[in-house]
């Protein structure tokens, strides 16, 4: 019999609880005092990059618009040697470098803020999950890796599935699976019934058919049935069009999982055995996760390091001190005072700089209660908020003040200026309370609200939120959750009345379709917001349906202007969000928005990174 053997340090405390397909085709601190301040003009971003069909084994998603520049920490001439899209960087983009300069070994460190609650990837999208685990599993495609790859249009590539091929009707997908792929061979377990043995299209087919019955269903949605062939075919045709389906099959929530162990240990809460680059060694809960490289990883010649590990460090204040001390390679923030403050003592990070084209943080609303169930109580809330103010004194006002999660490029040719949002995206406290009055609460109401620290900023955001719903007679308990609740009570649909929420896409990020079917569609299964809306229903059924790209935008427009209208959700000012590496940090990519591959949105793309040597960059 099978001895299960954890890795060193686990200790377990039990916790209940993130483009069109036509892209694959055969041919194709306390808050100050609000004072209003002018209205910032909202910078024009270019158009996404249309997407051109290409063949197997590549897919090409659509562009989603470049960030909006603003003045660069520090200048960096730009030239043949620096990596592609150099201008994401706001300071020292790193330089391209051959396979020859790759220098092997060593240990690679970044933070987690939090611990993952579980590591079995089917049952919680949580990203300190997806992050924990994403090293050790593969996928059937997946994103191009690196410090060249496109922050824009992220091209999915092979990776279990060594090609596919699409029906013309887009319905049927086959994929022709790798032969040469083990489970994983480790110290830290004694599996023999699944270590060192082949992956088949029985493990395929067994983990497309689990996300159905989990928190990861959103994946095959539209999926009618899952036939192995053969022990290397696997054949998907699906009940309806699906523009997501590949960009899904590449994101970080569908990890191939083996269907041997499963069996023999019920679900994976305890246990990361997989076909990826990296072994987990270690679990110490609230310290670190520790992978060491698997020397029997499918790919030729990676992973390049010899070990990864992930800290955690719950403060941002401590993460940017363990950054200074060099304890970490590699860091993030919202805070633009945070990055001056890094480049004042160490000129030489590299900043990356990230502005997506969706808004993620909101106030989020229990839409399936009164009185949040009634438009004009979200609508006053929504008017109480001054974004305006929000983004001046949160984010310096480097970050967007208007936005919501409808991606405006799916919708306009350009970034809409702050009129576009309407009234209710107005400060207005007046107009606040009248709508308040008209609904029935003239002398106020009291709620709960919630929310989970995922930085310095969402402190100041929910303080500031507190102070402007005062103002309007909405009296507010604030409390702060831990992450293990906090996933618990959010994802799990289960907090009283609001929450400060955040829009994650389904699978993929490069359209609207990611970001509003699985999310807005009554009943789907990312709806974590109740959201019911027959009218905007139909719209939702139109972005599966229709093909041409100039009516599609059209009906994205008017999925924007419905979620701007009844807001379901009322969006705040956003972060830029800022990844800092230390220069000799090689080879890596930074945070670009929920997409495929992040240290914590996944992460197997930590099996090409290098380290250079750190006495060239002194």
């Amino acid at each position: 019999m099978a001895r299960f053997v954890r890795p060193a340090g686990f200790v377990w405390v039990p916790l209940l609880f993130l483009l069109v397909a036509g892209a694959c085709r055969p041919a194709q601190a306390p808050t100050p005092t609000p004072t209003p301040p002018p209205t910032p003009t909202a910078p024009a971003q270019p158009a996404p990059t249309p997407i051109a069909p290409t063949p197997t084994p590549v897919l090409t998603l659509p562009g989603l618009g470049a960030p909006t520049p603003t003045p660069a920490p520090q200048a960096t001439p730009v030239g043949a040697d620096i990596v592609p899209y150099a201008q994401v960087y706001s300071a020292n983009p790193p330089k391209r470098f051959t396979e020859a300069e790759v220098r092997r070994g060593g240990t690679f460190v970044t933070d987690f803020s939090g611990d993952p609650p579980h590591f079995d990837p089917d049952l919680t999208t949580s990203y300190f999950m997806l992050g924990a685990v994403g090293p050790v599993y593969s996928r059937l495609l997946r994103p191009v890796w690196g410090a060249m790859a496109n922050p824009y249009a992220p091209e999915i590539v092979p990776d279990l599935a060594e090609r596919w091929e699409a029906s013309s009707d887009g319905l049927t997908y086959t994929f022709s699976l790798r032969k040469d792929v083990t489970w994983q061979e480790t110290p830290y377990y004694d599996f023999p019934e699944v270590e060192g043995k082949p992956f088949t299209c029985d493990d395929a087919r067994f983990s497309l058919e689990r996300d159905a019955k989990n928190a990861t269903a959103f994946l095959v949605a539209s999926v009618e049935t899952i036939t192995c062939l053969d022990a290397y075919t696997l054949r998907v045709t699906l009940k309806r069009r699906d523009p997501g389906f590949l960009p899904n099959l590449a994101s970080s929530y569908a990890y191939i999982i083996p269907k041997a162990l499963v069996e023999k240990v019920g679900d994976l809460r305890q246990v990361a055995l997989g076909t990826g680059p990296f072994l987990l060694k270690e679990y110490k809960p609230k310290t670190s996760i520790t992978y060491e490289r698997n020397p029997k990883y499918f790919v030729t010649g990676v992973p390049y390091l010899d070990t990864y590990r992930i800290v955690i460090i719950p403060e941002e204040s401590t993460q940017v001190a363990a950054f200074r001390a060099g304890q970490i390679h590699y860091t993030g923030t919202n805070l633009p005072s945070v990055v001056r403050d890094i480049l004042r003592t160490h000129p030489k990070t590299v900043v990356h700089r990230f502005h997506i084209p969706a808004a993620s943080f909101h106030i989020a609303f229990r839409l399936d209660k009164a009185p949040w169930n009634n438009a004009d109580v979200r609508r006053a809330i929504s008017m109480a908020i001054n974004r305006e103010e929000m983004n001046r004194l949160v984010y310096g006002g480097e970050g967007q003040t208007y936005n919501i999660g409808v991606p405006w490029p799916s919708a306009f040719d350009t970034l809409p200026p702050p009129e576009a949002f309407g009234p209710y995206y107005k400060y207005n406290p007046q107009g606040a309370k009248d709508l308040l009055a008209k609904a029935g609460f003239g002398a106020g109401l009291t709620a709960d609200y919630v929310y989970y620290a995922y930085g310095d900023d969402r402190i100041q955001q929910s303080e500031m939120i507190q102070q402007y719903l005062a103002q309007i007679g909405v009296k507010i308990s604030v409390q702060r959750l831990d992450y293990g609740v906090w996933t618990q009570q959010y994802l799990g649909q289960q907090w009283k009345d609001l929450a400060l929420g955040f829009t994650v896409p389904a699978g993929g990020m490069a359209l609207g379709y990611d970001w509003t079917y699985e999310l807005m569609k009554c009943k789907a299964s990312k709806n974590t917001w109740f959201i019911c809306d027959p009218e905007l229903d139909a719209l939702l059924e139109k972005t599966v349906t229709e093909t041409d790209p100039l009516k599609l935008k059209q009906v994205y427009r008017q999925i924007w202007e419905r979620e701007v209208n009844q807001v379901y959700r009322a969006y705040i000012a956003q972060e830029v969000r800022y990844s800092l590496w230390h220069p000799w940090v090689r080879n890596t990519q930074g945070w670009t928005g929920y997409r495929f591959d992040q240290f914590t949105y996944g992460g197997s793309h930590v099996a090409t990174v290098w380290l250079d040597d750190p006495a060239k960059y002194r």
